[in-house]
């Protein structure tokens, strides 16, 4: 019961934390809105993003798989990676199974499309040629967490206030030089044009900040999937050596941070890694057989097959 209590509590935070977010998000675009137009301008700014939601086109998982290349994996010819999904999925809460795909990519990648009925799995060639089984099954069992919290629909959410924001802060911005070029700058407070001007950014900033606050989320919820924490850790660390090449790894130590994190969609590898281990409560039971012993799918046909 202790242990229900504290998951309860992580996951009302995690989904307390996004709500704040996008509500900051929210209230960067009717403010723009605002400073252009008043009462006005903040109705104009709420319309974008619902008529956005409203007729974006629903494109299909298999539609978007397909513009970024990725190729379905029969699951007749590869069951065997299926069969590690199916309970996964089914013990998500799932209604449908997530069909499979592949594509051609030497770095270990696993990403989601789709939303309720129409959902989908891409795994790399890294992944497929580099992952153990067990490691394999804390990767879909994190990617199965993602889907079963809505996370495409919340990204996409995201970047429609994110658009929506850029769209009336980059008005208000051609406002103001408009105003200035027929005299009437000076009844523009200085300061107006540079908020037009930082305001997608820090819109952009936020969306980042969600998206990797669902990381964490789909870490935790994927190991309470598959009562593995090393498996998924494991994983990580694979990634986390094959991320750059050997003299990266051999001088990584004195080289500084090419990118800060609050620039990423993705929380750093090592924050990862450190808070699913160090979380006794979402921690798996060990296991006695070592990751590196345990076998390789036998998906791995597949693709060499069509390579």
């Amino acid at each position: 019961m202790e242990r229900q209590k504290i998951i309860s509590v992580k996951r009302n935070s995690h989904v307390l934390q996004t709500i704040f977010l996008l509500l900051v998000m929210v209230a960067l675009l009717l403010g723009s809105g605002w400073l252009i137009a008043g009462q006005d301008g903040v109705v104009v700014a709420a319309v974008i993003p619902i008529l956005a939601l409203i007729f974006v086109p629903k494109v299909s998982s298999s539609t978007i798989m397909r513009f970024r290349g990725a190729q379905l994996i029969d699951p007749w010819r590869e069951g065997e990676l299926y069969r590690l999904v199916e309970p996964l999925a089914r013990k998500a809460g799932l209604t449908q199974m997530p069909r499979l795909y592949w594509e051609r990519s030497k770095v270990i990648n696993a990403y989601t499309v789709g939303d309720g009925l129409d959902t989908a799995i891409a795994l790399s060639d890294g992944a497929l040629h580099n992952l153990t089984q067990r490691e394999m099954k804390g990767v879909l069992a994190h990617e199965i967490s993602h889907l079963a919290a809505g996370d495409g629909k919340l990204a996409l959410y995201s970047e429609v206030i994110r658009f929506g924001t850029s769209v009336v802060s980059t008005f208000g911005v051609v406002l103001c030089l408009y105003l200035f070029l027929i005299g009437l700058g000076d009844h523009i407070p200085y300061w107006i044009p540079f908020v037009f001007l930082f305001t997608p950014h820090f819109s952009t900033l936020i969306q980042l900040a969600v998206s990797r606050s669902r990381e964490f989320a789909a870490d935790e919820n994927g190991v309470m999937l598959t009562g593995d924490t090393m498996g998924l850790v494991s994983a990580l660390s694979k990634i986390k050596s094959m991320e750059h090449g050997f003299w990266f790894q051999l001088l990584g130590a004195t080289l500084p941070s090419t990118k800060t994190s609050w620039l990423k969609t993705h929380p750093a590898l090592e924050k990862r890694i450190i808070r699913l281990t160090a979380n006794e409560k979402i921690k798996a039971m060990p296991s006695n057989v070592p990751v590196s012993d345990y076998p390789r799918p036998s998906h791995l046909r597949l693709v060499i097959r069509r390579l």
